[in-house]
């Protein structure tokens, strides 16, 4: 059941719900990010295995 899946989370002063794929896609916009302004070069492509 998708229903089961969402987090709920107070953000920004709101309450938001977010899924696991969406906290995943967070997580990795916030580490290219890291990546991005603490690195000397860009990244270009990343692989998870």
């Amino acid at each position: 059941n998708k229903q089961e899946n969402i987090f709920q989370v107070d953000y920004l002063a709101e309450r938001k719900r977010f899924t696991p794929e969406q906290i995943t896609g967070i997580m990795f916009s916030k580490l290219k990010h890291i990546t991005n302004t603490e690195s000397s070069t860009k990244p270009v492509d990343c692989v998870i295995g």
